[in-house]
């Protein structure tokens, strides 16, 4: 018989805005052009094995995001954001703020750090970036991997 890891902790994923001094106005989700198909990918594989929380910034204004994220921090073992290259000024917002509040490992993924990871990797508060260039499936993997080994 398997022995089941008792761990409520949870996999917090966030989806910064493109508009990074007025989240809440994002005109990508206004129009439904930008569907976060990718992190709800990854959301998808990760709650197979653990708890997920997602976080869309689109939706709410910078502070009620930054309240949305303190209040999930304490339950979460690890961040992932998901990033495409108009997001990273929002992203490394939310990056930096979450590293101030907890030391918890961060992870970024995405189109951006796919096309950009040596310039991903330099931002200081980043623990690990996920560049995965032939298909999202390789992607779920990792990144189940990647949890699963953060919690050994």
């Amino acid at each position: 018989m398997k022995k089941k890891r008792k761990n409520k902790k949870k996999v917090l994923l966030i989806y910064p805005s493109s508009e990074p001094f007025n989240p809440g106005s994002d005109r990508e989700f206004e129009n439904l052009n930008n569907v976060p198909i990718g992190i709800l990918s990854i959301a998808t594989s990760v709650s197979l094995k653990y708890p997920v929380q997602i976080i869309d910034c689109r939706l709410y204004s910078k502070e009620e995001c930054m309240s949305k994220i303190s209040a999930e921090l304490d339950n979460s073992f690890c961040v992932g954001v998901s990033l495409t290259t108009p997001q990273v000024a929002h992203g490394l917002q939310l990056i930096d703020f979450i590293k101030s509040k907890k030391g918890i490992p961060l992870v970024v993924g995405g189109i951006h750090a796919t096309l950009f990871p040596e310039e991903t990797c330099k931002e200081k508060n980043i623990d690990f970036v996920i560049s995965v260039s032939y298909t999202h499936l390789r992607a779920h993997e990792t990144v189940l991997d990647l949890v699963c080994r953060l919690l050994l």
